[in-house]
């Protein structure tokens, strides 16, 4: 069990020793402090970027989604193994992608890709000891094994 788990069980067992009394009068406190403290940097920014976006018209909002996929499609081909070795193998030419609408272009991937290409997936940009492993039961088959960054919860 690493640091920030340990850490988050901690918390969690003295938040339960707490009388309720006290929690119901530190709750309304609670409530009026700023998301980024309740929710965390990542959560924050993520939900002003969502909500200044929300009632944007169709138009800008097609080339804001199509601006987002080429960076990540980008950065997935420099960063990312198995993206590059693959699209270079079915003659991919990321320059040549222009809009999200080119998504049609990209290979589809399943869980037997994810399983099979497993550390080939990880980006090269991030330390794997970084990551958190998650793992499915496997109920359908064979488990499948998931690396993911400690913010994504928050996004």
């Amino acid at each position: 069990m690493d640091i920030i788990t340990k850490c988050a069980h901690a918390a969690l067992n003295m938040y339960n020793k707490i009388p309720l009394c006290i929690l119901n009068l530190v709750s309304p406190v609670y409530h009026i402090m700023p998301e980024t403290f309740r929710y965390g940097k990542n959560f924050s920014q993520q939900y002003h970027s969502l909500f200044d976006t929300e009632f944007f018209q169709e138009d800008v909002r097609k080339d804001i989604e199509s601006e987002l996929f080429l960076a990540t499609v980008r950065n997935a081909y420099e960063n990312v193994p198995y993206y590059h070795n693959i699209w270079d193998e079915r003659g991919i030419r990321i320059k040549e992608l222009k809009s999200i609408d080119d998504i049609v272009h990209l290979p589809f991937i399943d869980k037997t890709v994810v399983r099979e290409n497993g550390d080939e997936m990880i980006s090269k940009s991030i330390d794997k000891k970084s990551l958190i492993h998650l793992s499915t039961s496997g109920s359908t088959g064979a488990p499948l094994h998931l690396y993911q960054d400690r913010d994504i919860i928050m996004r």
